[in-house]
């Protein structure tokens, strides 16, 4: 038998006559608006009962004693209630040792007690060998609890998540902890007072794919270890005292070599220094976050901001990201002009501004003046009259799309003088007039697509030339 009432408002609580369901196997009242205390009887006959979910109400006072009789149960879910949850809930002898194991014990696969009033971690969960999920975040646990963090004696292989977030707690993590759950997932120890290294023991945990230490008071360096066994997705250890090496070095680069990282939170801690070029190698990184440290240098040659929600002008500073070699800002909210800052960014290859919402024309400045003294072998340079200043272009520029947006205007003649371009795309906008001429110079273009404009005129015969032209679409205009 099953009775599920979710997200609804009980007329009447159905818990004071909770002892006549003996066939109950699943009970989810989860957000019913339940309030006043849990009836003391009832619960002793419910033997049958695997599921209990109470979360989310406004239920007080402590848990009956009967609940430790209740040996068939595997999911316990009293979250967000003002609950006592005191040290011996489910104890039924107070000189309880935690070395003790009792084979007759109720055995959870998942409990969170998140958000009540615990009084301390509960001695019961010692016994726990099936636990898999365990949330005890956010009680407050430092405030009554002293003393370091004791784990079980015995290993648990079964304890994929753990989170004990948001409790105050102190002193450091136990050196323990990777042997106790050799096979733990998900660990967050985040928003308490933990202090000291990280315990180099978390490396050895093979399927660790997130790891919280954010909002603490660890310091040190970030070993190398915690990267190791390459199943990391998501690392946060922002707001703690980290650094690098003995004088603050700056950010360790082997970090960037974790291939299937996708969040990435380094912020509020001490390093300083340049972002590590190794950087580029986190294809799958979704989220950096590296505010408030001492960086400084140059950002890396890569950069991608692609599919975001993005909003506003793409800024005039992005002048300032002087190495930047990769710029891909597809797929957002931009709006207004594109910047003819971009033209200063002479090492760019590849510039991606597809899907947004841009308007005016294509900046023709892709031939930008330069002093003579800032000569190097890679720009293609053209010396004009007076000797001050050289003409040059881009010379590693491969691709450049700006299809679907709301670009105006004539396409720039200067494009054609990009001789590296392999990649051109502009279509899906509202440009206006002549194929130009220039086009007839990109003997490296592979693809060239001109569709669903505005634009007249003839196609250059010196086009069909272009022996490496694979595509070539000009449909709709």
């Amino acid at each position: 038998v099953e009775f599920i009432q979710q997200n609804s408002r009980l007329t009447h609580n159905i818990l004071q006559s909770i002892g006549a369901l003996t066939s109950l196997k699943s009970l989810i009242l989860s957000n019913s608006s339940l309030t006043g205390p849990l009836p003391p009887k009832g619960w002793c006959g419910l033997r049958k009962l695997e599921e209990l979910d109470l979360s989310g109400n406004a239920l007080d006072g402590s848990i009956p004693s009967c609940f430790r009789n209740l040996t068939s149960l595997d999911l316990l879910d009293i979250s967000s209630n003002p609950l006592l949850i005191d040290q011996n809930i489910l104890v039924s002898d107070p000189s309880f040792e935690p070395q003790t194991l009792n084979p007759e014990f109720l055995q959870l696969k998942l409990l969170s007690v998140s958000n009540c009033r615990a009084k301390g971690i509960p001695n019961f969960l010692h016994y726990q060998t099936h636990l898999r999920y365990l949330d005890l975040s956010h009680n407050n646990l430092g405030n009554s609890f002293k003393g370091p963090l004791q784990l079980p004696k015995h290993v648990n292989v079964n304890m994929f998540q753990v989170d004990m977030s948001g409790n105050k707690m102190q002193g450091q993590i136990p050196m323990n902890i990777g042997s106790m759950f050799p096979h733990l997932q998900i660990l967050n120890l985040s928003r308490n007072v933990f202090e000291g290294n990280v315990p180099p023991c978390l490396g050895g945990l093979k399927s660790l794919s997130s790891l919280d230490l954010s909002y603490n008071n660890f310091s040190g360096g970030i070993l190398e270890e915690l990267v190791k066994s390459g199943s990391l997705l998501t690392l946060r250890l922002s707001s703690n005292n980290f650094e690098w090496g003995n004088t603050t070095y700056n950010l360790p680069k082997w970090i960037w070599n974790v291939p299937n990282l996708e969040a990435l939170d380094f912020s509020n801690n001490n390093f300083y220094g340049h972002i590590p070029l190794e950087f580029c190698n986190l294809g799958l990184l979704r989220f950096l976050d590296l505010s408030q440290n001492n960086l400084c240098g140059s950002v890396p040659s890569c950069i991608n901001l692609g599919q975001n929600n993005l909003t506003r002008k793409i800024p005039y500073w992005i002048a300032n990201l002087s190495a930047l070699r990769i710029l891909v800002l597809r797929g957002n909210h931009f709006e207004g002009e594109i910047p003819s800052q971009i033209c200063q960014l002479n090492l760019l290859s590849i510039v991606d501004l597809s899907q947004n919402k841009l308007s005016g024309h294509i900046p023709s400045c892709l031939i930008i003046d330069i002093p003579v003294a800032m000569w190097r072998n890679k720009y293609c340079l053209r010396q004009r009259k007076d000797s001050t200043h050289i003409q040059a272009t881009f010379l590693s520029m491969s691709g450049i799309d700006v299809s679907c947006n709301m670009l105006t205007g004539p396409i720039p003649p200067e494009l054609g003088n990009l001789s590296e371009l392999h990649s051109l795309n502009l279509s899906h906008n509202s440009l206006i007039g002549f194929k130009p001429s220039s086009f007839s110079k990109l003997e490296q273009i592979e693809s060239l697509d001109l569709s669903r404009n505005k634009l007249s005129g003839i196609i250059p015969i010196q086009l069909m030339e272009l022996n490496s032209l694979a595509v070539f679409n000009v449909l709709y205009n």
